[in-house]
């Protein structure tokens, strides 16, 4: 989707950042704000896009899990050098069951 379509230069890379840091903060929107260093009011804006990109509503457990399912599956595909998604279509890195 638009999300990942930044990993190759387009996108949106920012909103990827903040949907993968929400996740692993636990989806504590102040706490990601803080640490993106970035104002509330941004961080509401950004989850709001965010929810109208993938669909999905993020106070959905699954969605939740699947959000926090992808930031481990990207991280350990960037520790092993991007070959963990090789010869995939891509389908592990959506969030559509």
């Amino acid at each position: 989707g638009p999300l990942m379509r930044q990993r190759h230069g387009r996108g949106e890379p920012a909103l990827m950042k903040t949907m993968l840091l929400l996740g692993e903060l636990g989806f504590n929107q102040t706490e990601t704000a803080e640490r993106l260093g970035i104002h509330i009011k941004t961080m509401h804006y950004r989850v709001r896009r965010l929810q109208e990109l993938t669909g999905k509503d993020f106070s959905d457990p699954d969605v939740r899990f699947r959000i926090q399912l992808l930031g481990h599956i990207l991280d350990m595909e960037h520790r092993e050098g991007g070959r963990l998604l090789e010869g995939t279509s891509g389908n592990l890195t959506t969030l559509h069951s």
